[in-house]
């Protein structure tokens, strides 16, 4: 599991997208200042690449993650889809290595546990039920992937 950047060309072409961790809900535009490169952990799953946050502060009510130090983590809520390999920056994001290890040595729990996520998201939308949507997925970034997961 690679640890990476977005690049700008991410931002430039996904302007589109409705719920997204550097974007104004209530403007629906790029926040610059918060466009800082935060870390992803790069994952694959049903053969689309995923990239997961990693989260200085994740919300103690926030289930759908996977915690390394103090409040920080992996933050499955706002996974983007990348698409294309230039939506990767090939610049380094330098994580404590405590917090690095960790994400190296559960690799597999992570992977499992993103695609129980992504998977449950499908599953709920399949059925329409909109009670565990609005539960589970209201601030899922995986609303803007409904094509590519198929539903």
């Amino acid at each position: 599991m690679d640890i990476k950047k977005l690049s700008p060309e991410f931002y430039a072409e996904n302007e589109h997208l409705l719920e997204v961790l550097d974007k104004n809900r209530h403007t629906n535009e790029w926040e610059q200042h918060k466009q800082r490169g935060y870390g992803l952990a790069i994952i694959s799953i049903n053969n689309l690449r995923f990239g997961i946050p990693i989260r200085t502060t994740i919300h103690r009510a926030n289930k759908h993650c996977f915690k390394t130090i103090g409040e920080s983590g992996l933050d499955y809520t706002k996974a983007v889809l990348l698409e294309k390999d230039t939506y990767i920056s090939n610049q380094t994001f330098k994580v404590k290595t405590e917090e690095f290890t960790k994400i190296k040595e559960h690799e597999h729990f992570i992977q499992q546990r993103f695609e129980k996520y992504v998977n449950a998201y499908i599953a709920a939308h399949q059925k329409n039920d909109t009670r565990v949507i609005k539960r589970e997925f209201r601030f899922s970034t995986l609303v803007n992937y409904h094509a590519q997961l198929g539903l």
